[in-house]
């Protein structure tokens, strides 16, 4: 193929910031799941390499985790749109995505499918799932960030995406696998357990 036929790709250019929103009661588990293990490593580490893979510039955490630059929840009690807020408001990138905690099956390929068509919209994440979630930090979302810091009342993501200019990508069913949320032990135990350290009995909690 001679240099005039071949196809020039468009460089994608991943978001200023990464986030993992880890600052939630885990009040199902009974535990800090951001500090339950997975693969040798506690899932907010898995969270944080998914990111460092997917080509995010500088990498930080919603919630109170050791060993990482963390952001606190500037009010409390609002659910992961009071990280996403928070965050907003304090570092002031012009681009960012957004992961749970607790999706420890994600890939970087997903990831920067979020952003590798960014265009000219202000949010961008898959069909039925709200995150992981790519934000472009427009006007509009930034005045909708303060009215809801303002307000101190929990919304709900759904709710913040529906009011923005949003896309959605397809999610096929052979990806779908890749977004199932480890709330509880059950769903803890379902992981693949040849990917476990070594599957723990269902009596006990898993280890730190």
């Amino acid at each position: 193929m001679d240099r005039g036929s071949q196809i020039m790709r468009p460089q994608i250019i991943a978001p200023d910031l990464g986030v993992v929103l880890a600052g939630g009661k885990s009040s199902r588990m009974g535990q800090n799941k951001a500090l339950m293990r997975y693969k040798n490593l506690r899932l907010v580490d898995h969270a944080v390499k998914l990111l460092e893979n997917s080509g995010v510039k500088k990498v930080i955490v919603s919630g109170e985790i050791d060993g990482y630059e963390n952001v606190k929840d500037q009010v409390k009690n609002l659910g992961p749109i009071g990280g996403i807020i928070s965050v907003i408001l304090k570092e002031k990138k012009s681009e960012m995505v957004f992961v749970p905690v607790d999706t420890p099956l994600l890939t970087p390929e997903l990831i920067r499918k979020l952003f590798e068509n960014k265009n000219n919209f202000d949010a961008i994440f898959f069909e039925k799932n709200p995150l992981p979630l790519f934000l472009k930090i427009s006007d509009q979302v930034l005045a909708l960030t303060k009215k809801i810091l303002a307000a101190k009342k929990p919304v709900a993501i759904h709710q913040f995406l529906a009011a923005l200019n949003s896309q959605q990508i397809f999610l096929s069913e052979k990806n779908s696998k890749f977004f199932a949320n480890i709330n509880t032990l059950e769903d803890y135990f379902s992981l693949p357990s040849s990917l476990l350290i070594t599957p723990p009995p269902h009596s006990c909690h898993p280890a730190f």
